[in-house]
This record gives C-alpha cells, structure tokens and sequence, in this order.
C-alpha cells in the first residue's frame, strides 16, 4: 500500500514520486512502531505474518491511543497482510467517513475490492484517489488494471498509458497494457509492449507468454513457439504454457507436436479446454474414437463447455450415431431454449432417424425464433418432401428463395418438388436458374430427364452431355444418355458409354444386357451372345436367356437358341414372353405341334390379348392349315379392335391389328391402321418399317422409301433399316442404291447370313464386284446352310461362267425345298448352258407353273433362255 510501497495485486507499484511521510511526532508512538513492523513486513522474505502481528498489536494501541485517521489506515493495512479483508474494510471505511478525501485510504480500499473481485468497487475508489491527487500514479495502474478485469480495455489504455509515459520502462505495466492491445487485436502494439517489458526484465516469463500469445494471435506461431519455449525451458510443467504451445503447433499443422503438448498439459492439469483442443487434433489424424474420448472427456471436466458438446455432434453426425448427437443437443436446448443451431441440428438429426414430425417440430422451434433464416426453411421443406407433403415443402422453399434468391440449392429442390408435382415447366425453370448459379452435374442430370420425359430429346442430351463434361465419374447421367442414344439407334455411341459404366461396375448384370442388345442391334452378335453370357453368369434369369436366345437365332445357332428359350420357359413358366419365343424357335425347326403347343400356353396366360393370337395365326398358316389360320386372325383382330375402342389413343394397338391384316393379305386395311398409329406415335420405328415393307409389297416403293428415310433419321444406327431399304431398291432394281445400302448395313456392324445373302445378291443380280459377292455369300453359307443363301451362291457361280459350280448348288438348295421358283428357272438356264435342253426347258417350265411372273423377273436382270 501507499504507506509502506505495498505491492499491487498482480503487479509491483511502480516507482513513487509522492509517498506519504511516516506517522508525524505529534501522533502517539504506537503508531510509529506499527509503521515500522509493516515495513519490515513487506521487506521481509519469510515470516512476514509475524510482522503483521506486530504492526497489528501496535496499530490498536495507536487507535486507541488516539492515533485518529493514519492510526485506522495503518490497522486496516495490517488487517489486509494477514488477509483478514473484513476487518480492513471496517477500519478503512471507519478512516472515509472521519476523512471522506483521504487519497491512501480510497486507494487502499479500492486494492481490498479487486482482491475480493468488487470491481467496480475498485475502480470507483481508485478514481476518488485520483480525483484527490491527479498525480497519483499508483491508482492509475490499479486501475487500468482493474478495467481490464472488467472487460473494458479502451478504458484501461489511457490509465496504463499514462503511467508508461511517466516511467517507459515499468514492466508490470508495460505487460498489462500488452494485454490491452491483445484483448483488442492489435497483435503489433501487443508485441511492442511485450518486448520492452521484457527487455526491462528478461527474466519475465510472464511478458514471454503474453508475447507468445500475441504472436500466436497475429499468426506467427514460429514465433510465438520460440517464446513458449523460453518460459518452459525455465518452467517445463507449466500448463499453460505447454496448452499454447500446442495450439500454434496445430495451427502449424504439427499435430504429433501438438497431441504432445496437450498431452503433457493435462498431466500436470487436466482441462476442458486442453481435451477438446487435442479432440480438434485427434480429428485431423482421422483417429475418430479418441476425438471423441477427448470431447467426452472435455464435457466430464466442464459440463457446460458447449465448443466440446457442438464438437462431439459434429463427430456423432459424421458416424451416424443421431440418438447420441441428439442427447447432446437436447442437453443444450435445455440449458438455453432460443439455440437456435442446436435446433437445426437436432431436426437434421431426427430427420436421419427417419423422425420427420420431430424434425419439423425442432425446424418450426427454430422459425420461431428466426423467422426469416433461410437454411431453416430449406432443410423443413426437404423434411416435408420424405413426407411427401409438397404443399408445405413448396411454401418453404418459396420462403427461403424470397430470403435467398441466389440460393442454387433452394432453386434445385424447389425444382425437384415440383417435377413431384407434376410442374415439369415450373421444374424447368428452377433447375436453369438453379444452374446458372452453380452448374450442378446432378442438376443437369435431372434437367435432361425432365426434358426426356417431355419428349425433347435434344435437350435432354444436351443436358446429360453437360453433367458428363463436369463429372465423368457420374452413373446416372451416362446411363441416361445410353438410353437416348439406344431410342435414337446410335449403338456405336451405347456401348462406349456402356464400356465406361462396366469399368466402374462390373458385377451389374443390367449394363451388360443394355451392350448386348446394343452390340446385337449392330450385327456384333458373337460379342452380343459374350455379354448376355456374362450377365448370366452374374445374375441367371429368364429375360437374358430370351434375350441370349435371339441372339443365337440370328447366328443360326438354333440348338443354342432352343436351349435358352427352354431355359427362360423353366425358369419363369408364367412368361409369357418365354412361351412366344419358344415358339418361334419350333416354328423355325417347322416343328409346328411344338410351336402351337407353346403359343397356346401363352395364350392361356394371357387370353385377351389379341396379337398372341395372330401369332399362332402366322404358325396354322405356314403349317398350311387355313381355316384355324382364318379363325384366329379374325379373333385376333377383334380382341384388338376392342382395345382400341377402349384406348383409342394407344398406337400399339393399331400396330398390333395391321399386323392381323397383313396375316390376312388385307394390305390396304393394314397400312391404314399404321398411318394411325403413326399419327398417334410419329416416332414409332417398329410401325415405320413394317408400313415400309408393305408398301413394298403393295408395289409402292417411293412410299416405302420414305417411310424409311423418316426411320433412318430417327434411328442412323439400326442397320436393319438399311437392309430393308437395300431391298426395296433392289426390287424396284436400283442396283446401285441397293448395293450401297446393304453395305452401309454391314459397316454398321451388321455381318449376319440373312444381310451378307442380300449382298451377295445384289451385287450377283447386277452382275458387278463378283469376288465380293461370292466372299459374302461363302461367309454367310458357314453360318446357315439356308436354300436362299445357296440360290445366292449359284448366281454368282453362274455370273462367273462356273456353270457346272452352279448347276450343283442349285440342286442342292432344290433338295433342300424343291418347289423354290428361282433355283428351278435358274437351274434350267444353268443346263441350257451346259448342253441339257431338255431337262433345261423341264426346270424352266416347273418354275413358270409355280410363279408365271418368274420370267419377267430374271428377265429384268438381263437373264432369259
């Protein structure tokens, strides 16, 4: 105190210019004896509580002695060195009411107040001493520092300020307005005051670690570890010291140096703050479990360290343990019911549980404190879309996108709610203005099937396209963009897409199926059969085997294709689908029971549905058995005309019933009902090409060759379009255009016997590139042995002068089916050649009487006897 240079609190008073004398000679001498036990009290370095005693025993004779004021201030400072704060209050009070002005007295009370933490007390004591003496420095560095326990640093600066100007080199209050800057973040002011605190007292590791931290807090934590290293080095179990040396080594990202400092920190004293400081670290080393055990252990040593419990969620929420991450948030929301973030995060939290009215309760907890927080509003309306509420999700989204507009989340969901409602344009709108904010691959992704399922294809590839630039790695978009590519018919396109998704899944059965069928649609039909293969081999199921089993069919490998057939039937007796193709396959073996046997189980399965019916139709046709053909093609087409009397709108069932009328040679009823259907459905490939043919058959082909320009452009890739087209030039005898369509077929990938035939006789009937008809026809005959392909063979043998080569293969595809017109007319030719007038003239005469138009035909291909 005063009186006798008493130290401050926290701090030696600094050097005095005005200090009271000692008691006066005209005060008892009791009171001089007391003053000189409190001075030899505070020079003492042990036994200082004896002096006290003394200077006490003294004090009281000097009060009652008459001592007055000075002998009350003296006692009370006695009172103060033995910590009985009470009794110093009571004299020193007793002292202001005889001397309400007594500077020493105001400024002794003011140093008894901040010990017992009566800030305010102090500082209003202490600025009475001042107010008494403006010179009084001692108050002034009281109470700057008084003001920064209070929390209010600008009003600690002028008073520390002023006792620095007067002596520039007083370290205690060099260090605390150090601490003023600090508290301020003014790290540089911080770390001059530090630094000329310490060169006036090196040995102060106070004004280290304060300048530590400063450096820390300005950023420069090498710095700051070179100082923290000091005070260690003198102080090795100072845990403070070795808390914050870990936090610049973690902010270094040294987090083994880091753990390590925690770690020794909480030996010498565990704390909250130092176990959740070393849960940060733990976490950033990725070892989960002890980040957790240190932000549990946190929570243990301070039940209300919030930074612990909102870490400790955070982990929860990482590992999915909800029910534990909502205790936690409900221990905060029962300590303060306006936490607004708890709230958030316990509705997120309850909304992973599959708890939506929870969630939603906690998200409108939260509204009703912040009305207008968007993200609030956002995360209640995709609570309300698990609940598919879209009424109450769409009101929220609007609310938040009226807060936010610049919110491409909001935008994408609202986009998505109402796609849900049936708002494909609304949804349009939202996803664009969502992905000119953020261009979203995903977003992008659902864009393009909005506008799939619009029918606009065009965009909808765009869109996919663009997911793909920005994500390659995204599934969803590729296998949507394999789909439009396989509607358009570019297969080349399919399948490398296909390749890509099999690399990054390669135990999907779905995606080999989707490249078989694309590779089977290209004429790749080995590689077809390998992946329809593997996909068996994954996951066996009847639709592969069907599929497997066509594939075969179109390699000629009928057994093959039987087995698969048989397989599906087993494997799903009620498919109807398997029965039909079972049947097919009899019906090409020309095994007709085993045929009809299989389409009336279809039929049985299935009894309404008229196409099954045209089906065994076709079947009692080529087994020559008119009148049950008759029947069911009439029956069949009465069941569809009833479907479309009932769905007038559907163009399959105008396809289905053309095809009954063609069953039936009623042409003109036929292409009538596909113009319907094309009407209905302009894109429909399958009605396209079969009122192609027919127009063909009808001898329209100019019609015929439109249809299938229209098929082309909507489907470049099918090669069985250009097959179809080759053919109708090659009957309306455009050789050339014939030609060049069948071999646009075969680059298209399509290698199979029936387009390698039609190749070679194209090229055969136009007498041109024999070499290459003959390679074709010879590829095509290792695959089938057909009496088609082996009439083929002969012309070209017969084109090339090998009439004896010829004459053989035309008796062997007559062998084959003795009543094919165009082998008996061309066999005859062959004999004429050879010499054989008569049997020349026999042949030639059978063929008129099975087709007496046969004549006309060969003679158009410059060839007559």
């Amino acid at each position: 105190m005063k009186t006798f240079l008493l130290l401050a609190a926290l701090a030696a008073a600094p050097p005095h210019e005005t200090l009271p004398s000692a008691p006066g000679t005209d005060l008892p001498p009791a009171c001089s004896e007391a003053a000189g036990a409190m001075r030899s009290a505070y020079g003492a370095d042990s036994g200082k509580d004896t002096f006290f005693h003394q200077a006490l025993d003294a004090a009281d004779r000097c009060v009652q002695q008459g001592g007055g004021v000075p002998g009350l201030i003296i006692r009370g400072e006695a009172h103060f060195g033995l910590n009985q704060f009470d009794l110093a209050l009571a004299d020193l009070d007793d002292a202001l009411k005889r001397e309400p002005f007594s500077g020493i007295a105001r400024f002794d009370r003011g140093l008894i107040y901040l010990q017992a933490k009566n800030y305010q007390g102090a500082v209003d004591d202490f600025t009475a001493a001042i107010e008494v003496n403006p010179a009084d420095l001692d108050s002034r560095f009281e109470r700057g520092w008084t003001w920064l326990l209070l929390n209010q640093p600008d009003k600690a600066l002028p008073d520390l300020s002023a006792v620095i100007e007067k002596y520039p080199s007083y370290e205690p209050a060099l260090r605390l307005r150090g601490l003023v800057y600090a508290s301020k973040g003014q790290w540089d002011e911080a770390i001059a005051d530090d630094s000329a605190a310490i060169a006036a007292d090196a040995t102060d590791d106070d004004a280290f670690f304060n300048r530590g931290l400063a450096y820390a807090g300005a950023g420069r934590h090498k710095e700051a570890i070179a100082d923290f290293d000091i005070v260690l080095s003198r102080s090795p179990g100072d845990s403070r010291t070795l808390y914050e040396r870990g936090r610049s080594k973690q902010s270094l990202k040294d987090i083994d140096g880091a753990i390590a400092d925690f770690s020794a920190s909480l030996k010498v004293k565990p704390d909250s703050a130092v176990y959740n400081d070393r849960g940060v670290a733990y976490e950033a080393k990725g070892d989960i479990e002890k980040a957790l055990a240190d932000y549990s252990a946190a929570i243990t040593a301070d039940p209300g360290d919030e930074t612990a419990i909102r870490n400790r969620v955070t982990l929860l929420f990482n590992k999915r343990r909800f029910s534990e991450a909502i205790d936690d948030l409900s221990d905060l929301i029962s300590r303060d019911a306006k936490d607004v973030a708890a709230l958030r995060l316990r509705a997120f939290a309850y909304a992973q549980k599959g708890e939506p009215d929870l969630a939603i309760a906690d998200y409108s907890a939260a509204l009703a404190l912040a009305p207008d927080d968007a993200d609030t509003l956002f995360y209640r309306a995709l609570t309300y879309t698990t609940k598919r509420d879209y009424v109450h999700a769409l009101a929220d989204l609007d609310a938040a996108i009226a807060h936010a507009p610049k919110n491409a989340d909001a935008l994408c969901w609202r986009a998505r709610v109402r796609d849900a409602g049936n708002d494909s344009a609304g949804a349009l709108n939202d996803f664009t203005a969502c992905l000119a904010i953020d261009p979203q691959a995903s977003a992008f992704n659902e864009r393009g099937e909005i506008h799939e399922r619009r029918g606009e294809r065009d965009a909808a590839r765009a869109d996919y396209d663009k997911a793909l630039s920005l994500d390659p790695t995204l599934a969803a978009p590729r296998r949507n963009r394999v789909h439009l590519t396989m509607l358009g018919g570019d297969y080349a396109a399919a399948i490398a897409d296909l390749d890509i998704l099999i690399v990054a899944a390669p135990k999907d059965p779905a995606l080999y199926r989707l490249r078989a069928f694309s590779r089977e649609m290209r004429g790749e039909l080995d590689k077809a059969v390998a992946d329809y293969s593997t996909a068996l081999d994954i996951e066996p199921d009847a639709t592969t085997r069907l599929y497997r089993g066509r594939a075969y069919s179109r390699l000629q490998r009928f057994d093959d294709a039987l087995a698969d057939f048989a397989a599906a039937v087993a494997l799903k007796p009620d498919s109807v689908e398997a029965h039909i193709a079972l049947a097919g396959a009899y019906d090409y073996r020309r095994d007709f029971a085993g045929a009809l046997d299989q389409i009336g189980k279809a039929i049985a399965l299935s009894p309404r549905d008229g196409r099954l019916l045209l089906m065994r139709a076709g079947i009692e046709r080529e087994d020559g058995n008119d009148a049950a053909m008759q029947t069911d093609a009439k029956a069949g087409i009465d069941l569809l005309s009833a479907d479309i009397a009932r769905d007038p709108k559907a163009a399959s069932g105008y396809y289905s019933r053309a095809q009954g009328y063609e069953i039936l040679k009623r042409f003109g009823d036929a292409i009538a009902d596909l113009g319907t259907a094309l009407t209905l459905e302009p894109g429909n490939l399958a009605a396209l090409k079969m009122r192609a043919r027919l127009y063909g058959r009808n001898r329209q082909p100019d019609l015929a060759l439109r249809d299938l320009a229209s098929a082309i452009a909507l489907a470049p890739g099918d090669s069985s379009l250009h097959v179809l087209r080759g053919d109708t030039l090659l009957a309306n005898r455009d050789f050339t255009g014939a030609i060049a369509e069948l071999d646009r077929a075969v680059a298209l990938g399509d290698t199979t016997s029936g387009t390698l035939n039609d190749r070679c006789w194209a090229r055969a009937v136009a007498n041109v590139e024999l070499p290459t008809a003959l390679a074709d026809c010879r590829k095509a005959l290792s695959v089938s042995q057909r009496p088609a392909i082996i009439d083929s063979l002969a012309m070209v043998q017969f084109r090339m002068g090998q009439f004896a080569d010829a004459l053989a293969s035309y008796d062997k595809a007559l062998s084959i089916n003795p009543k094919q017109p165009s082998s008996l007319y061309m066999r005859g030719l062959v004999k004429l050649r050879l010499g054989q007038t008569d049997a020349g003239k026999a042949d030639i005469a059978a063929a008129l009487a099975l087709d007496p138009g046969i004549a006309g035909t060969f003679k158009d291909f410059g060839l007559s006897p």
